[in-house]
């Protein structure tokens, strides 16, 4: 590729609204997060206060997984699609208090996963670039969910909000039910992950100290 090429694509790129950023990363979400990991590879900001570490790590853990299996439990498996496919419209359980509750959980995820490494000291820094990786996805996808649903998703919106919980949520539950089993079978690839993340965690204690 030319040197005007590359500047023509890279401008492409660049100027792209940020609802198209969000489709690009929605494709590859799965792989993307991967290269926050030479980054912990910098000796900086680490924190050695062993037991609040991996208590307060593991927590953060399993309080995000617990909230993905929520969240899964009553959209379904179509969350894991890569091709736009979005879950119906779910206003029950977790989704009765946030419009995201899937990406709440991976914050918290993310949180505790730096805690167990002792980055505290980073969570200003990497979250808030975590929250923004997440809004582009959103923007994207409440694009698609106003296109397919209408009044009934911006009424939804207008009652529960994107983050944060609002008082005087009036959003009647829609009918979907929680399926433990369902969201048990579609996490059981990212609880083999979490897993096998906090024993190299425990194991990177276990050499540095």
């Amino acid at each position: 590729m030319s040197n005007f090429s590359l500047r023509a694509t890279t401008a492409r790129m660049l100027h792209r609204p940020p609802r198209e950023w969000g489709a690009w990363i929605f494709q590859r979400r799965t792989w993307l997060p991967l290269l926050l990991l030479p980054i912990l590879a910098i000796p900086f900001g680490i924190e050695t206060n062993l037991r609040f570490d991996i208590l307060a790590g593991i927590l953060l853990v399993a309080l995000g997984e617990t909230i993905r299996i929520l969240a899964v439990g009553y959209a379904g498996t179509i969350t894991r699609t890569r091709h736009g496919r979005l879950a119906p419209l779910i206003t029950a359980g977790p989704y009765r208090i946030v419009r995201n509750p899937l990406y709440i959980g991976n914050l918290l995820i993310f949180a505790g996963l730096l805690g167990l490494l002792g980055r505290w000291l980073w969570l200003p820094l990497l979250l808030p670039l975590a929250l923004g990786y997440y809004h582009l996805v959103v923007l994207w996808e409440e694009q698609h969910l106003k296109r397919i649903f209408g009044e009934e998703y911006e009424a939804y919106a207008r009652q529960v909000g994107r983050w944060w919980p609002r008082f005087g949520n009036l959003t009647p539950p829609c009918i979907h039910r929680f399926y433990l089993a369902v969201a048990l079978r579609s996490e059981r690839g990212t609880l083999g992950m979490l897993m096998l993340a906090v024993l190299v965690c425990l194991l990177y204690w276990t050499i540095l100290l």
